[in-house]
This record gives structure tokens, sequence and C-alpha cells, in this order.
């Protein structure tokens, strides 16, 4: 009951994160002995898969039969319960011989798996055993045999045949293969890790000190740690007949001295206190008959975070773009339309090729297409200068007609036009070169006038100073003419 009150108390006050690093803190003041050499040796570093994921010395597993006596792997004893584990990590393909080899040397009956091989697109475990049914893998002196494969929803039960090469000897090794569980993550629902564990148990791998199962995930420490700390709470509950005894804060603590950073997260944390919870409600459920639920609701829990973007995922269509060439085209359709009252085609129009213009194309598109107006503005005039009023026929409708029948006043108005634009045709450059010559001209002009202006201030500046030289003198002679007289009205007084 007071796990369930604890629960529920760092739900509502959000607190987890705060004390998982309070239990942090405890663990590194716990272990600070602990040494770390033979997993810092040169000649051992590769065989890490992570860097600051190092088994204890005294505590680590070593190999007898091999050249080398190290792997990434500890024995973690649970106090007080038959419990003890072969923690490691996921084998690397430069170690998957040493697994093998550790296997066999412990007589561990079974394996128990928490990841998968591929996760968030990287390799967390090399394959150390066939995946299809009846099919022989080779890992330096040991041959696996993937004899059966039991799927289940949320997890796999293979059964592999272990033969060692060197003495012809073969032993049946169980590998229980959790895939529900995300990396850095918690599964969805207790009920089925529980079921898990529960089938496990069944087996019978989990209960000889003398032949311990190996449990590992990708480093060893995250999900293999929670998974030994809710067995271990549970063995400890049916041994006293009451879950009253366990603390999983002082369990975690005395499993933290076999191997470093068991359970990751503060989520993983959480996840082991309501999977305990839950366990205790299946083996004790006159404890909680007053209780619906061990845990909160759903309504309670944060929403999902939106599904991540991968690279499968497929962008937005660009949207549809029109070509300048096609724009031009429309436009002169237009003027023809409105000219003549007829309506073009759609059919070339609808044949025509849009143009992409999203390689940078189209400063040469237009290009072509200034110079072809160039081009046709020239043959335009050509043919205004050489269209003359003494022209004899035109074509008018398809009929031919004769220059006399047309009105005088329409002829006299198509020969003044033809005039004006012999007389003046348009010449872009000859206007931009007007616009800067008058721009030019009035720059010059601003110039000279500020120019006056400076010097207009010039002239009034001195002849200020000119004038206050002056008032200063007048102001001296004054005061010499005043001093003067008083001196001589003085003199005259007193004689």
């Amino acid at each position: 009951m007071f796990l369930l009150d604890e629960i529920r108390e760092y739900d509502r006050s959000m607190r987890w994160n705060p004390v998982f690093q309070m239990l942090h803190l405890d663990t590194r003041q716990m272990i600070e002995d602990k040494t770390q050499k033979a997993a810092r040796a040169p000649q051992n570093r590769s065989l890490n898969r992570y860097r600051d994921v190092l088994p204890y010395d005294d505590t680590r597993v070593k190999l007898e039969t091999s050249d080398n006596d190290y792997i990434n792997a500890n024995f973690v004893e649970s106090p007080g319960v038959k419990r003890r584990y072969i923690l490691a990590q996921g084998p690397l393909q430069s170690t998957c011989k040493d697994f093998w080899r550790m296997i066999w040397e412990n007589h561990s009956p079974a394996i128990i798996m928490l990841n998968r091989i591929v996760e968030k697109n990287m390799v967390k475990c090399h394959p150390y055993w066939p995946m299809g049914e009846d099919e022989i893998s080779e890992f330096g002196e040991f041959e696996i045999e993937n004899r059966s494969t039991q799927m289940e929803d949320a997890y796999i039960i293979r059964e592999l045949i272990v033969h060692y090469k060197k003495t012809g000897e073969r032993r049946k090794v169980l590998q229980f293969h959790y895939v529900a569980w995300p990396d850095f993550g918690v599964p969805q629902d207790p009920e089925t890790f529980l079921q898990f564990l529960e089938d496990i148990k069944k087996k019978d791998v989990l209960y000889n000190i003398n032949n311990p199962p190996v449990i590992h995930c990708s480093a060893g420490i995250g999900r293999s740690g929670t998974f030994c700390l809710v067995d271990s709470a549970l063995a400890i509950a049916e041994r006293d007949d009451t879950p009253t005894n366990v603390n999983p804060r002082s369990l975690l603590l005395s499993l933290r001295k076999c191997r470093c950073g068991l359970i990751q997260t503060a989520e993983q944390y959480r996840f082991a206190n309501v999977a305990i919870l839950t366990g205790f409600h299946h083996l004790f459920p006159h404890l909680f008959k007053d209780f619906e639920s061990p845990v909160l609701e759903d309504n309670d829990t944060p929403p999902p975070l939106p599904p991540r973007r991968t690279k499968n995922n497929v962008p937005p269509p660009k949207p549809e773009r029109t070509s300048i060439a096609k724009t031009h085209e429309a436009d002169q359709a237009k003027l023809f339309q409105s000219a003549t009252g007829l309506e073009s085609s759609d059919e070339d129009s609808s044949e025509e090729e849009i143009i992409d213009l999203s390689d940078g194309s189209y400063t040469e598109l237009i290009e072509e297409e200034s110079s072809s107006e160039g081009d046709s503005n020239e043959e335009k005039a050509k043919q205004t200068s050489n269209s003359s009023v003494d022209a004899s026929r035109s074509e008018v409708d398809g009929n031919v007609v004769n220059e006399n029948d047309i009105h005088p006043e329409v002829w006299e108005t198509v020969e003044r036009r033809s005039e004006r634009k012999s007389e003046s045709p348009v010449n872009i450059g000859s206007k931009a070169s007007e616009n800067k010559e008058l721009h030019l001209r009035q720059r010059k002009k601003r110039l000279l006038e500020t120019k006056e202006r400076v010097q207009t201030i010039k002239r009034k500046m001195k002849e200020s100073e000119k004038s206050s030289t002056l008032s200063y003198l007048l102001y001296i002679g004054a005061t010499i003419g005043l001093c003067s007289g008083l001196c001589f009205a003085a003199y005259k007084y007193l004689g």
C-alpha cells in the first residue's frame, strides 16, 4: 500500500526526475571504491559497445577457456532471494564467440533478450543466432542451431542447440526475446511484460544460482536493470508472502553495486515501480480489492508525441509552374481574340510542353525572347517603312482592292500614321541616354548649388569675424578714453 501511495504522489507532483537524480547521487557515494581497470585496458577497449558502460572488476564475468578473459558482463545478485543473473551488453560482431563461450562456461539455461537488432536506424546488437528454423550459424568453436520458434504478441521464444565442436557436446539454450520494448523507453502495458516474466518462470530458468541466465539489451543496464529489479522485488514479496517488505529504491541501489548504471531513465524507474505494483495486485488481490487501478487513469497521462519524420515520408508535391513562353503566347492569344473577335484553339496549347524553370534556365529564355522581340520590332519597322502610300494594292478580307476604292479620309489617316512611324521610330536606347544625360545635368546643378551655399556661409563667417573684431577694438578704445578722462578730472580736482 505504501508503494501505491508513493507512485500516485510522484505522478501528481511530477517528482520522478528529482527522485531519480537523488538515486544517482546515492549511487555515486556507494561505488566510490569500484574499479574498471580490465575494461579500460588498451586491448579490451574495442570489445566495449559504449565507452561509458564498463563492468566493475570485482563482479565481472571472466572467461576461463580463452586467451583473453575479458567480456563486458557482470554477475548481479539480488540480496535475500535466490536470484543471480549475468547482465551483458548486446554482442558485437567480434564478441559473438566470447558471448557463447560465456554461456557455455556458466551453463546458462536461457538468454533473455530485451532489445531488437536495429532500433532508430542503428544496430543495437549483432545477430548471434540463426534467424530461420533449422538453420545453423557458426561462431568460433560453437555452432548454433535454431530448433524451433514460438511467436507471441510481444515476445518470441526460441529453442537453440549449442554445439561445442572442441568436445562434441550439445546443450539446449532457450532464448526469450522481448520485442515490444523501445530503446530508452518503456513498454506500453506492464501486463504484457509481466506475462513475459511469468513464461520465463514457468521454464524454471531463474532459480539456479550456479547456472544464472544471461540478460542483455544493447548496453546491458537500462532494460536489463529494469527486468532484474521487477523480478527481484516480486521474488521478495513471494518469499515473505507480503508486499510490505519491498522497497524498490533500496533494492535498486543494492543491484547497482554489481553493475554500473542499472535503469537509465526516470521513465524506466517509474515503469519498474508500476510493474512491481501490478505484480503485487496479481499476487495479493485481496489487498487491492478497494482499488480499481494501481496506476493513474489514461486521461491523466500526457498525450503522445507526434510521429517523427523518416526518410520514407514523401514530401508534398511542388506547385505547378507556368513557363514564360506559355504566358507570352497566352497574352498574344488574348490580343488576337480582342482584335479579331475569334477564339483561339486549345488543342495546340494543351499539347505544348510546359518548360520547367527551376534549374535557372529562365535567364536564357528571357534573352531569347528579348532578341526575338527585337528582331520582330525591326522587321515591323522595315515593313512600315516599305509599306508607303504609293502601294497600288492591299489585301482586305481576302479581296484585291484598288487604292482608289478606299475612302479618302481613311487613306489620309493611314498616311499620317505611316509618316509619324517613319519620322519618330521607337528607340529605347535613345530614351535611356536622354534620361541619363538629364540625370547628370540635374546632379551637376545640385552640386553647383551646394558649392554656392558653402561659399556664402564662409563669406558670412568672415564678415561676422571682422565685425566682432571691430566691436572689440571699439570697446577697448572707449574703455581707455573713459579711464583717461577720469584720471584727468581727478588731477584737476586735486590740483
